[in-house]
């Protein structure tokens, strides 16, 4: 039980991070994009 109190801590931390990372994603594709359309 205590292994998946702690799998379960890890997973939601993976998740807050990747939450992030599509954040960035996202406003680099639209950068690039705003970019692009410039030329």
């Amino acid at each position: 039980m205590q292994k998946n109190v702690e799998v379960s801590e890890k997973n939601e931390e993976i998740s807050k991070i990747l939450l992030q990372v599509v954040d960035e994603l996202k406003i680099v594709c639209h950068n690039l994009e705003s970019e692009l359309n410039q030329f």
